[in-house]
């Protein structure tokens, strides 16, 4: 991976640099109303922003599902929600965020965001960089942007800051990364063990069938995850399924297809006590979704089954790859999604293919992670062997 250095900026752009950079900000208001996967993909500017200025006051403007990684982020000082709070007026929620950013007098804006960039203008801090999506991108799509289709979410974060002054300095730059403490681990073993779980002894494949946005159709089918459930456990293999409550009746059903063998702990456990029993698996199996990234992240060994959303844009950026296996459609299909171009007016997501996950098959998923885990697992499991389906 190469290094990003500071490119010759037109004068106007130093101009701006300078300007933004004229004074060492004091309260830094980030806008990071980002899903899961990238609020982690942020990280690397978070981290070059805390770096710059370590000693400013850095607020982050999130709403859910993220608080809770807001709050457990070692790089921020403050978190402020702006949520969906039942029988109170969009209109009303927003006065109250709004208020609560003029109280802290932030005098820098650093939107990651666009849904955040409204409510940043709102508020009149002096000095705002925010992500600027190309002119009438949502009338042209990809069609007069196709650089867009293979700028990944970290490298366009990293644009986003470019006016002040911040590049990407080393490999590491560009991978996201994650720290879960070491209490947060220790209850997961402990988790573990309420299971009947012997760990390290007993192999752990942790499966997530969830995956937010598209319309579902990241969702690879339930059926072969309890498909794949089921060869995993004639090798010897413990199956644990993970899912927030709007994924419970997916677990249920890959839970029916092993006879009651794989366990279910969707809807039960928070986001950090997902991410906290991440780290104790053997290998994850996951679509494009925000625990996938965090799997990468953990350096877990990781099975990614990608269909309709770029793996330009949105695939894993691990420190080792050889820990992670990426399973495509086959035959392969173009992805649909992008930053721009799949909402457009002349691309509308009803005029595109919406089967890419039907074309990947438990056989090659079973492969995948097989070879995970006879490369990185210290417990030994049964080979098995699954047909083509």
């Amino acid at each position: 991976m190469t290094i990003d250095l500071p490119p010759q900026q037109p004068w106007y752009m130093a101009a701006q640099e300078r300007w933004l950079t004229s004074r060492p900000p004091q309260r830094i208001l980030l806008g990071l109303t980002t899903p899961i996967g990238d609020t982690l993909f942020a990280q690397p500017v978070i981290r070059a922003v805390r770096r710059r200025w370590p000693t400013a006051r850095i607020t982050a403007l999130v709403r859910s599902p993220t608080p809770p990684l807001a709050y457990a982020n070692p790089l921020l000082d403050e978190v402020i929600v702006f949520d969906r709070t039942p029988g109170l007026p969009f209109v009303a929620r927003t006065d109250i965020t709004l208020a609560q950013i003029l109280q802290r007098h932030c005098d820098l804006f650093i939107g990651l965001a666009t849904s955040s960039n409204a409510i940043a203008l709102l508020t009149g801090i002096p000095r705002q960089v925010w992500q600027r999506l190309p002119l009438f991108f949502w009338l042209w799509g990809t069609l007069f942007y196709p650089n867009y289709t293979e700028l990944h979410a970290v490298e366009l974060y990293w644009k986003v800051v470019q006016p002040l002054g911040l590049f990407p300095q080393e490999p590491s730059d560009h991978i996201p990364f994650w720290e879960v403490p070491a209490t947060e681990q220790m209850a997961a073993q402990a988790r573990l063990a309420a299971l009947g779980i012997a760990r390290p002894s007993t192999p752990v494949v942790l499966l997530h069938p969830g995956a937010a946005g598209y319309e579902g159709h990241k969702r690879w089918p339930a059926e072969r995850f309890g498909a794949l459930a089921r060869h995993l456990l004639a090798t010897g293999t413990r199956v644990i399924v993970l899912g927030g409550p709007q994924d419970i009746p997916h677990a249920d059903e890959i839970v029916r297809a092993t006879n009651g063998q794989a366990i279910s702990l969707a809807g039960a456990l928070g986001l950090m006590e997902s991410i906290a029993l991440i780290t104790q698996a053997d290998c994850y199996v996951g679509c494009d979704s925000g625990l996938t990234h965090f799997a990468v992240a953990l350096d877990i060994p990781t099975v990614a089954l990608y269909g309709p959303s770029s793996l330009a844009q949105f695939g894993p950026r691990p420190r080792d790859p050889r820990r992670v296996r990426v399973v495509l459609p086959q035959p392969y299909l173009p992805p649909t999604g992008f930053f721009i171009g799949a909402e457009s007016l002349f691309f509308p997501p009803r005029h595109q293919r919406t089967d890419h996950m039907q074309h990947i098959s438990v056989a090659r998923v079973a492969a995948a992670t097989e070879s995970l885990l006879r490369a990185f697992s210290p417990a030994p499991a049964c080979a098995g062997t699954l047909e083509e389906e």
